[in-house]
């Protein structure tokens, strides 16, 4: 999504193409374009299913094999899940299983899932975002996550003559709970209110996810969230990411960086995935160049 436009590409259910999120960019790049040809067309902004590889080729974009696309490690990942879902089939303790803790498949902590979130905002304050994911373990055939969906996956906004804040959300964790809440959207209104960021941040995962009404029958919530925030006025920056899942990793950096600074998030040993929140974050002036740790929340 890009934040000076406000328009939003997505792709779904996609096969045969080693990087969707370039056709999601090339969506988005179509619109501003405006309406097409002598029927004034409207430009779509989300194309799902076998229909993205006959869009995608037709504007250039190689094509190659499922097979090309099956690493060795999510196929062994795969295999394992399956195998637990066998087991749970056959098994009398698991058959009052939750419909939800697909959510939450059994993995190490230091494991990482395969969604990834991207921020980016340039001299001028100017904010993009987007947010590419294989979806949850075993997902049906034909699921669309929250990556995909308008609000929930990514948002960009840039500061306005009323508002003079500029936010990109990208999100992680459960899509279903992430689409319910319209997540990344709502993240950002919050953000966008006077008050300080990593407060906002909670205040919003609390109240806008934890104890939302939609979620309400749902006894583990899961949710990521990395967050940039411009001050056009003061030209201060912050990076912040939170999540109620047990980790989380991110990097993070400035064009005068040498190398980016990684961090594997974790929730304190007395959290409780799904019930705890973890809220963090850095603060940059983008004319000083200078970094500081912001605290904890």
């Amino acid at each position: 999504m890009d934040g000076e436009t406000l328009l939003f590409g997505a792709v779904g259910a996609v096969s045969g193409i080693k990087n969707p999120i370039c056709v999601a960019k090339m969506l988005l790049d179509e619109q501003k374009m405006g309406l097409r040809g002598s029927l004034r067309q409207v430009p779509p902004s989300f194309l799902a299913g076998p229909f993205v590889k006959t869009w995608a080729h037709g504007k250039g974009i190689e094509i190659c094999s499922n097979e090309q696309l099956i690493s060795d490690s999510a196929r062994r990942s795969f295999k394992s899940y399956k195998r637990k879902q066998e087991m749970a089939k056959t098994s009398s303790s698991n058959k009052k299983g939750r419909p939800e803790d697909v959510c939450n498949p059994d993995i190490t902590e230091n494991e990482v899932s395969d969604t990834v979130g991207a921020l980016v905002c340039d001299q001028f304050g100017n904010v993009a975002s987007a947010t590419s994911s294989g979806g949850i373990a075993l997902k049906y055939s034909g699921r669309i996550g929250q990556a995909a969906v308008y609000g929930c996956g990514c948002w960009s906004q840039n500061a306005t003559k009323e508002n003079a804040t500029s936010v990109a959300v990208s999100t992680s964790g459960c899509g279903e709970y992430l689409i319910r809440t319209c997540f990344a959207k709502e993240c950002a209104a919050y953000l966008r209110q006077d008050g300080v960021a990593v407060v906002k941040l909670k205040e919003f995962i609390e109240r806008g996810f934890l104890e939302s009404p939609f979620l309400a029958n749902v006894s583990e919530k899961l949710a990521g969230a990395i967050v940039f925030k411009h001050e056009r006025k003061s030209g201060n920056s912050e990076f912040l990411w939170a999540h109620t899942t047990h980790s989380m990793c991110l990097g993070f950096m400035s064009a005068t960086d040498d190398r980016p600074t990684l961090r594997m998030s974790r929730l304190p040993d007395s959290g409780k995935p799904g019930k705890t929140i973890l809220v963090e974050g850095v603060t940059r002036n983008l004319s000083l160049r200078k970094t500081t740790l912001t605290s904890a929340v």
